[in-house]
């Protein structure tokens, strides 16, 4: 091989994995700028069968339900009339 060949693959891969440093370095500092201003919890999760599960999480002191189901899309309601504290307490 020609050696102009080797170096031309050589400073494509060194540019390409600059770039991969580039975005992940800038990637993680938005996620924890994102991080910093929502307050996202898990409160539970309860297995309904082997293919169905629902989950209630916390974002910012409202309650929501999500019910997930092999082969379908994840189904979200809000929770008004329970709160996460009630619900934990009963541990569903």
């Amino acid at each position: 091989m020609d050696l102009n060949k080797i170096l031309i693959i050589i400073l494509f891969l060194g540019i390409l994995i600059c770039a991969q440093i580039f975005l992940r370095y800038f990637r993680i500092s938005a996620q924890t700028e994102d991080l910093g201003r929502t307050q996202v919890r898990h409160v539970c999760r309860l297995a309904i069968s082997t293919t169905e599960r629902v989950d209630i999480v916390d974002v910012e002191n409202q309650s929501f339900l999500i019910v997930f189901s092999k082969g379908s899309r994840p189904v979200i309601r809000e929770l008004s009339c329970l709160r996460s504290d009630t619900v934990a307490e009963h541990k569903l």
